[in-house]
């Protein structure tokens, strides 16, 4: 018996609908509750009905075009276009596996933020994601992480993330990661670890592979096991369409071959599995406990939500950061808007005297 809690709310609103002639419409929200931390999301099937200007396809191979000239992931200009690592931490200023190559991020918003292109080839569709591209971009991201670590100890929290497409916040089209690795954890990262701790000493058991064996017992949002790791939709996601996967390691370093193999196997029919869906865009982060520990009742998991299909006019301003870790990233200086609004305002009284 399992001690995972799942928790909702059934409401009920009533309206008379123009789309049915004005005639009563009763619609649904559930508030369902995170079995682990104090979050809470709200689902009404519904709005998957409402009116929306949408492109569709049409826009996925203009974009593929308009931006292969110039992509400095392409193999034409990664080596003259992408920056490279310092010596002290990576002596040959990058790092590949396979197709899989590191660089450092250009624009970081992290201690140790880098890239990992994924492939050559400038545009993938869902499909076409195979394991062994996504097991040379973990296997390349942990090289990395390894370097991080050789030479900065006190570093000890990291995640690896995906924006796939504009839609999801990507200013690449060109597949590709990106790793982030800190000396404090995210928003998202620290509350899991916290009550992932709490809940082994409260029940004894590891919440992720209780949640596992709930979910594998119900048969409601269990999808599939590929060897180590397992798969679900989540009782309260953090997006649309959120899939979970869940490995039994408490951090990415204690990870063995076969589960990087079998969490690439899995997330490649993941991703197959949102293509025939008719999902084109998403967001991924795949968390760690502390790298330097074993945390009990922590595993490593990740999740994976999907974003609005690519429009012509549309580019979304928040990723993984925002949708998967809870933390903001900002472009802006606060005393810079301060400076700004100032002198706007200056220049309004100024135009009135």
């Amino acid at each position: 018996m399992t001690h995972v809690k799942f928790e909702k709310q059934i409401q009920a609103t009533r309206i008379l609908s123009p789309i049915t002639g004005f005639t009563p419409q009763i619609q649904v929200v559930e508030r369902r509750k995170d079995p682990l931390i104090n979050r809470w999301c709200r689902i009404n099937v519904e709005r998957a009905n409402r009116p929306k200007s949408k492109a569709g396809d049409s826009t996925v191979p203009q974009l593929v075009e308009s931006t292969a000239k110039n992509c400095p992931f392409c193999p034409k200009h990664i080596q003259t276009s992408t920056p490279k690592f310092p010596s002290d931490l990576l002596p040959e200023g990058r790092l590949q596996v396979g197709e899989a190559v590191v660089v450092p991020n250009l624009f970081a918003f992290a201690q140790h933020h880098a890239v990992v292109v994924l492939t050559k080839n400038h545009f993938l569709p869902l499909d076409e994601f195979y394991p062994e591209l996504i097991l040379n971009g973990l296997k390349a991201s942990l090289k990395y992480l390894e370097a991080v670590r050789a030479s900065n100890l006190r570093v000890r929290y990291a995640s690896i993330n995906w924006n796939n497409l504009p839609t999801a916040a990507a200013s690449m089209l060109h597949p590709h990661l990106q790793i982030i690795a800190d000396e404090a954890p995210t928003l998202y990262s620290s509350e899991s670890i916290v009550s992932s701790e709490r809940y082994y000493e409260e029940n004894g058991v590891s919440y992720w592979l209780d949640l596992v064996e709930a979910e594998r017992e119900l048969g409601e949002r269990y999808i599939a096991g590929f060897g180590e790791s397992s798969w679900l939709s989540s009782f309260c996601g953090m997006g649309n369409n959120e899939i979970l996967g869940v490995l039994n390691a408490s951090n990415l370093f204690e990870l063995s071959e076969s589960q990087l193999s079998d969490y690439s196997e899995g997330l490649s029919m993941m991703l197959k599995g949102y293509h025939i869906m008719g999902i084109q865009a998403f967001n991924l982060s795949l968390y760690s406990g502390p790298l330097d520990v074993n945390t009990p009742g922590f595993s490593v998991h990740s999740r994976m939500i999907s974003r609005p299909d690519v429009k012509s006019t549309y580019t979304a301003d928040t990723g993984f950061m925002e949708r998967l870790h809870d933390e903001i990233v900002v472009e802006t200086m606060p005393e810079e808007v301060t400076k700004n609004m100032r002198a706007a305002i200056s220049e309004q009284h100024a135009g009135k005297s």
